[in-house]
């Protein structure tokens, strides 16, 4: 009958949760790709999310270095039918910059008659390189080419001050030495003899014993720039005049061409 039945009443009621999530240890930029740590006292998945993709990029559990700098990873756990939603829990990660060095080969003796070199330095990070000449008067460098400008000895520092994820690297140094070569060297063309040097309006290249055969010449400045180039053709003269007189005073570089063989002389307009 109705006064014989007893109703029971059963209250569920969710149960709360908490979240574990320990400290993160600072990183470096370029260390790794690492797992997030944090679990809820449910055993429900852990989501996060950052505040600063620029430093940290997460997907999963799988956080993604990508720049030096900080962000707040922050871990959730919204609940379900059996668990509230846990209280977020955040933690601060640091990447610091990476260190970088420069490699930088010992750079091979020159000569006055040399125009230019390439300088072959590199940084462990991949970032561009710059120089500096320690004395212009006798190399300055323009981008990685170093050119030429007197006898005597310079350091070429290479350098990189970094970035936003790199520490500037330590500067490397290599000497660069310059050997003179004066109009009166007869080392590579015997057969020809260059004078006067230092000049104040002409020069001469004077044949030895009556050299013949295909002579020409061409005279840079020493910005490289070509300011004369002339083909004298067979050469049965035993003296060729050049006009140095309408050239500004300074350093000249003549490369001669003879008998399939060349030459460089240094001169000097005074």
């Amino acid at each position: 009958t109705v006064g014989n039945i007893t109703r029971l009443s059963v209250d569920l009621t969710k149960s709360p949760q908490t979240i574990n999530f320990p400290e993160i240890a600072a990183k470096t930029f370029g260390s790794p790709a690492f797992a997030l740590p944090a679990s809820s006292t449910s055993g429900l998945p852990v989501t996060y999310e950052s505040s600063n993709e620029n430093v940290v990029k997460i997907e999963g559990n799988t956080a993604t270095i990508t720049g030096a700098g900080s962000a707040t990873i922050t871990a959730r756990q919204t609940g379900n039918e059996y668990y509230f939603q846990a209280v977020a829990v955040t933690r601060v990660v640091s990447i610091e910059k990476a260190d970088q060095c420069i490699f930088f080969n010992t750079i091979p003796g020159l000569t006055t008659s040399d125009l230019s070199i390439k300088l072959d330095a590199s940084s462990s990070s991949g970032l561009n390189v710059y120089y500096l000449s320690s004395d212009a008067a006798i190399a300055v460098v323009e981008g990685d080419i170093a050119i030429i400008k007197g006898e005597g000895e310079t350091s070429i520092t290479a350098y990189q001050n970094g970035n936003e994820n790199f520490n500037a690297a330590f500067p490397v140094s290599k000497i660069l030495k310059v050997n003179v070569i004066t109009g009166n060297e007869h080392t590579n063309l015997p057969s020809l003899h260059v004078y006067p040097n230092p000049t104040t309006s002409k020069i001469f290249i004077q044949a030895n014993s009556k050299a013949s055969g295909r002579l020409s010449y061409t005279i840079y400045n020493l910005n490289n720039a070509i300011v004369s180039s002339v083909e004298v053709g067979t050469f049965y003269e035993d003296k060729l005049e050049i006009d140095f007189s309408g050239y500004a005073k300074g350093i000249y570089i003549v490369l001669l061409r003879h008998n399939g063989t060349q030459s460089v002389k240094k001169i000097v307009k005074i």
